[in-house]
């Protein structure tokens, strides 16, 4: 069966302090390439809290969750599980209305609702203040996002 909520905050929790010892190590590329991770995990541990069920790992485990939430998704991600896409996840969660009534989390998510795991293709040369940014921007969603509350 699918991955708990629990299970996956915990994954989320350990690419967080991941991408702080990369930012650590001056490896910026790294830091927001797997930062990006941090939010996915925790939206779709969200997803699966407000469901009261486990994060599906197969598409039949997908077909089972609540159909509103299925029928907010495209026909394409209906197809899979693996939805990298922070703006189609956090449709699916509650936590998009904090980000449409609290100013300074629809700042922070604007910083980070453009990534997705294809930036690993990405040339080469984040800078510091790329990083530092993108970092301060996960931490203060992390914060806010239902499951770690």
């Amino acid at each position: 069966m699918g991955l708990k909520p629990l299970e996956l905050k915990k994954i989320a929790e350990t690419r967080l302090r991941d991408s702080e010892i990369l930012f650590d190590g001056n490896r910026y590329d790294g830091t927001i390439y797997l930062s990006g991770y941090v939010i996915e995990l925790a939206l779709k541990a969200t997803i699966a809290k407000e469901q009261n069920t486990d994060f599906p790992e197969t598409p039949d485990e997908f077909r089972q969750l609540n159909t509103n939430m299925v029928a907010k998704l495209s026909p394409l991600q209906k197809k899979t599980v693996r939805i990298h896409e922070l703006r189609d996840l956090v449709r699916l969660t509650d936590f998009i209305n904090v980000i449409g009534n609290d100013v300074n989390i629809g700042a922070y998510w604007d910083m980070v609702v453009t990534w997705n795991p294809e930036i690993r293709y990405a040339r080469i040369g984040a800078t510091h203040a790329e990083a530092e940014q993108q970092l301060e921007a996960v931490r203060e969603l992390w914060k806010k996002l239902s499951i770690v509350n």
